[in-house]
């Protein structure tokens, strides 16, 4: 089964439409939706049971957050909701047990090279590989005893303004600031 929205009235695009059908439940942003259909396996649709669970949500924030390559931890996520006071909350990530091998890729698509290219554009534009690699440059050198530390401190003085002791880009254009906390 696949659905899809069309004539959105009244509600925010950025609201997520969150949908179960059977066991299987699918959310995506309403806006979306018109030309990116929520997918659902045919044995779950609404023929199974004869009914679709709706409900809308409203995001409160947004926060992205970076995960540790070599081990799941606990990640402490600050988050400044618009026209709220701060809040924070902890992710606890374990390892799930022996998954199935997945499928082969495919072949790339033309979204998919788009997707990849407009990627490249905003790291680009942002100077954020750069900067990248001069905070592991200054990491290797420095090797201090708690790297994410080093990292945080880092990160902490150009959110802040504050001098650095390696160069990195300026702020962009004033533009707002996340506050995701990954130190554990």
């Amino acid at each position: 089964m696949e659905l899809r929205v069309s004539d959105v009235r009244g509600l925010h695009p950025a609201c997520i439409l969150s949908v179960r059908a059977g066991q299987a439940r699918r959310q995506a942003p309403l806006g979306q939706l018109a030309t990116h259909p929520l997918r659902f396996p045919e044995q779950t649709g609404a023929g199974a049971s004869g009914h679709l669970k709706i409900d809308l949500l409203q995001p409160l924030a947004s926060e992205c957050l970076v995960l540790h390559p070599a081990e799941l931890r606990g990640y402490t996520v600050g988050v400044d909701r618009d026209g709220g006071a701060p809040g924070s909350f902890r992710l606890l990530l374990s390892q799930l047990g022996p998954t199935a091998a997945e499928p082969p890729a495919a072949d790339q698509s033309a979204a998919e090279a788009e997707a990849v290219a407009s990627t490249q554009q905003y790291l680009e534009k942002f100077l954020v590989l750069e900067y990248m690699q001069r905070l592991l440059q200054a990491l290797v050198e420095a090797r201090p005893e708690d790297p994410f530390e080093f990292l945080w401190r880092q990160l902490g003085a150009l959110l802040g303004g504050e001098p650095r002791a390696e160069p990195g880009p300026k702020k962009p254009g004033g533009e707002g600031t996340s506050h995701t906390h990954t130190h554990t």
